[in-house]
């Protein structure tokens, strides 16, 4: 249908204009009036949303890795991830139409052990409902601290078979890999 506005007393207003209406805008040469006519679909806006979130952490990610996040949703908008525990507001790219993806480099000292990833996209003025991403992802940047020795370093001891203790917090981290361990007894 099409509709004449006239100023403020016009059949509709700017605000029910949707994405795909067509708006004409002429003047009257005699009158100087303006003439807006709005061809609408008559359909509502389009709903903004976040169809999925995916991200590539396949084990606990160490300093200078990087995370890959990607988003699919309503094309045309700003999108941004966050790393419960770690980073809000890293910025993502939309590579193709609906399509965005965003990297995180972990920094020394990132650490969470299963944290949330959460995607945002905003359309315009709409934002949509903040997506989880199905899988956690583990950042373990800050190794493991030693917090006792049994015995002491650098002490005596008599007995020739004594138990060897070591005592570390690995706060939010993945645990110590015996692997990459070494005890030396001198």
């Amino acid at each position: 249908t099409e509709t004449a506005i006239t100023g403020t007393a016009g059949a509709i207003s700017l605000s029910q204009l949707r994405a795909g209406d067509v708006v004409t805008v002429t003047m009257d040469a005699q009158s100087r009036a303006i003439l807006i006519r709005a061809q609408t679909t008559g359909q509502p806006a389009a709903q903004v949303r976040i169809a999925s979130i995916t991200h590539n952490a396949q084990r606990p990610l160490r300093s200078g890795e990087t995370l890959t996040v990607t988003m699919q949703g309503t094309p045309g908008g700003q999108a941004t991830f966050d790393i419960f525990g770690v980073a809000q507001g890293i910025s993502m790219t939309e590579i193709s139409p609906g399509i965005y993806r965003g990297v995180y480099t972990v920094r020394p000292n990132d650490s969470v052990l299963s944290g949330a990833v959460f995607g945002h996209l905003r359309v315009g003025a709409q934002d949509a409902v903040v997506a989880q991403a199905e899988n956690f992802v583990s950042i373990d940047a800050r190794a493991p601290a030693i917090t006792g020795r049994i015995p002491q370093p650098n002490s005596v001891i008599n007995n020739q078979r004594p138990n060897i203790l070591v005592l570390f917090e690995d706060e939010g981290g993945s645990g110590v890999n015996p692997s990459n361990s070494v005890l030396v007894v001198n």
